[in-house]
């Protein structure tokens, strides 16, 4: 159980970092269009926040 609790609390703090990183550029990018006409940067945000969610939801069934 401990072993499980662990890896449930690493998996916790690389997905909230990566959500909150997507989110970050996401919102940069989305509100920021001025600077960025083909709004890569806003993929990239999408792609950074649903691979942590992919990385969270892997976590939680491996433990």
């Amino acid at each position: 159980m401990e072993a499980n609790q662990k890896m449930l609390d690493a998996v916790k703090w690389v997905s909230g970092t990566g959500c909150v990183i997507g989110i970050i550029i996401f919102a940069l990018s989305f509100f920021v269009s001025d600077y960025n006409k083909d709004y890569i940067f806003t993929a990239v945000g999408i792609a950074i926040t649903l691979s942590a969610a992919a990385i969270f939801l892997v976590g939680i069934f491996l433990s």
